[in-house]
């Protein structure tokens, strides 16, 4: 029961910051700086995903992130196979 209140608890954690990140994604500049923020868009607009796949280099950020995960995951996989071996040989 511990276990499921802990869960609870750090999903409802994590939710405020998502929240955020969305809907600021979906205001203007003026409005994701401005104090107190709003924290529901009055006038929500997609302009700020258009601005970035089309003045952007979005996909090409995209193709570097997923090939630096995929080459550093290999790369740990290898010496950590490398590692597993040398501890299984250990005598202790």
């Amino acid at each position: 029961m511990a276990n499921i209140i802990i869960i609870f608890f750090a999903i409802l954690n994590l939710f405020p910051p998502i929240y955020w990140l969305f809907t600021s994604s979906l205001k203007n500049s003026a409005d994701v700086l401005k104090m107190p923020p709003d924290w529901v868009p009055k006038t929500p607009t997609f302009a700020n995903y258009v601005d970035v796949f089309r003045n952007q280099p979005a996909l090409r950020w995209t193709f570097n992130s997923v090939f630096v995960s995929l080459v550093s995951t290999v790369l740990v996989i290898g010496v950590s196979s490398l590692a597993a071996y040398a501890f299984s040989k250990l005598r202790i």
